[in-house]
């Protein structure tokens, strides 16, 4: 993708070879490792990165992603596999 180049996120990314997707996992899940293809598209200091499932490639996920130093696509996963955490306080 060319810089300044309007184009839409999906048709982006599946306009990509199949080498451009990689396996990773998002992280730990209740029924074990949550494996997906990831791939990474860099922009002007930020990244698209989606992500589809194994079993049904035609469902993806995109994320806009954005770190103060450039960061490896298993950094990216990483952040983007993680899950919200709740933080207990006690109250006064």
């Amino acid at each position: 993708m060319l810089s300044g180049t309007k184009t839409r996120v999906d048709h982006a990314f599946a306009a990509r070879d199949a080498g451009a997707w990689q396996r990773y996992s998002a992280g730990p899940g209740a029924k074990g490792e949550r494996y997906y293809g990831w791939a990474w598209i860099g922009l002007d200091g930020e990244w698209l990165l989606a992500r589809r499932s194994i079993s049904a490639p035609s469902k993806v996920a995109c994320y806009r992603c954005w770190a103060p130093r450039p960061v490896g696509l298993p950094e990216l996963v990483r952040v983007a596999g993680a899950r919200w955490r709740m933080r207990v306080m006690a109250c006064p």
